[in-house]
């Protein structure tokens, strides 16, 4: 995500997401943060934001210049379901 250092995405939304940092310094709320998103099926999106908070061990970020296509979430969440089908 940033600083070439790879981060584990937890959550995405079409106004932004959370992540667990790795072993870097967290970066303080206001913070700019410049990197790629790596869905797992090889796309990539190049995304801006800013840092909102830190809270629970993740990093959340709101996106700036635009928002995560909402076509890219859903083919995640059906990517997940596929992967991990709910029993009740």
């Amino acid at each position: 995500m940033s600083g070439g250092v790879s981060h584990r995405v937890v959550d995405i939304g079409e106004g932004g997401f959370r992540y667990a940092p790795s072993d870097q310094p967290v970066p303080l709320a206001g913070a700019k943060l410049v990197g790629v998103l790596r869905f797992e099926d090889e796309d990539d999106l190049a995304v801006d934001g800013t840092v909102v908070r830190f809270q629970g061990g993740e990093v959340a970020v709101h996106c700036d210049a635009r928002p995560i296509p909402l076509r890219l979430i859903l083919r995640e969440q059906r990517r997940l379901r596929q992967r991990f089908p709910f029993r009740a």
